[in-house]
């Protein structure tokens, strides 16, 4: 078991132009035997089978650290899997560019099976991860997952995130969530922890002009600027899909994020607010 899966990962990691560190192949097929095996008692993710996983579960996930590479358009683009579709004239002056996640600190709002935290946080041993997810199940399968693993620089918080947020306000570099929400209720969430120059960068389809666009008026009421709208295609798929970054360019007004019924009910960015 675990050659296609190791076999894809590999391939794909080097189009994308990322290094993974010396083991990370084995644990990353030693995590697709245990969600293998959740999976079957307990639905972790519709995604099953080693080269999905590898495509759609890791891979995808990895594309966070091309998004913010320097290099990565280049050397995705020469791979046809990447290519930088800008929608922002904000400057890329984040220091998390160049490759430089070793010491930073993420947390992954809404981590549900690992993705993309727990990935990324094996390909960056050096980074420091936070997963954060509100579902208790949920919850102690990736903590039983990093105990397996043997990772020491990933923690899981069983916490929402606009209450998690009194713990660690503006104290992070990167924020990533995937499938959590719609972009301007994600700046909300989400910005609120960054500190001034780090990323949001939220996974979304590729057909969502509609969400950047509110999520540009949403980011800014909390601080934070549209940056870059990247497009990318995974090995083996058709499907366009984007990573949209945001910039954390000022202080966050402590009334933010608000209470889940309010946000639900008055969005930021949405039509008339």
């Amino acid at each position: 078991m675990g050659e296609r899966l190791t076999s894809e990962i590999a391939s794909g990691a080097a189009a994308f132009g990322i290094t993974l560190p010396d083991g990370a192949l084995d644990l990353y097929n030693r995590y697709y035997e245990l969600l293998t095996e959740k999976n079957a008692v307990m639905n972790l993710t519709a995604i099953s089978g080693e080269a999905e996983t590898a495509r759609l579960h890791i891979l995808d996930s990895l594309a966070v650290i091309a998004a913010l590479n320097d290099n990565a358009t280049n050397t995705a683009q020469e791979a046809s899997l990447l290519r930088n579709n800008s929608k922002s004239a904000a400057p890329a002056t984040s220091p998390l560019r160049g490759n430089k996640l070793s010491g930073k600190q993420m947390i992954d709002i809404g981590s549900g099976a690992g993705a993309p935290g727990l990935i990324i946080a094996i390909a960056q041993p050096e980074l420091r991860v936070t997963l954060l997810e509100s579902r208790e199940k949920r919850a102690e399968f990736l903590s039983d997952t990093i105990s397996a693993l043997g990772l020491t620089n990933v923690i899981v918080a069983a916490a929402r995130a606009e209450e998690y947020i009194k713990e660690r306000r503006a104290e992070l570099d990167l924020v990533t969530a995937r499938g959590v929400a719609r972009l301007n209720v994600l700046c909300e969430l989400c910005l609120p922890f960054l500190r001034i120059g780090g990323l949001l960068a939220a996974h979304k389809a590729a057909d969502t002009d509609g969400e950047t666009e509110e999520a540009a008026i949403a980011a800014r009421a909390v601080g934070g600027e549209l940056q870059n709208d990247w497009e990318y295609t995974l090995p083996g798929g058709a499907e366009p899909r984007r990573i949209v970054v945001f910039s954390k360019t000022g202080e966050t007004d402590r009334r933010y994020p608000r209470r889940w019924a309010a946000i639900q009910r008055a969005p930021l960015g949405a039509v008339g607010e």
